[in-house]
């Protein structure tokens, strides 16, 4: 869906879910004691992080799920010191 994010007809629904996704994750960090500045810093790296994930897997299927995990725990512990 990325990849049509430039079509006038993907783009507001590609947003809209997006915003979603962002809003949700936020909640869910806020949940868990973070400060509202570092809730929102927090849900945009995990997003990003999911997002770039399906990218590399899709870019590069050779990846293995042992090389994206390591990734994943890096970015959780700095997301958890933001």
């Amino acid at each position: 869906m990325l990849a049509a994010a430039g079509d006038p007809r993907v783009a507001p629904v590609l947003e809209r879910v997006t915003l979603t996704r962002l809003a949700f994750l936020e909640r869910l960090y806020a949940d868990l004691g973070s400060e509202p500045a570092a809730a929102r810093r927090q849900a945009r790296l995990a997003y990003a992080l999911y997002v770039g994930t399906i990218d590399l897997r899709r870019a590069a299927p050779g990846v293995a799920e042992a090389d994206v995990a390591p990734m994943v725990e890096a970015l959780v512990r700095a997301a958890g010191r933001a």
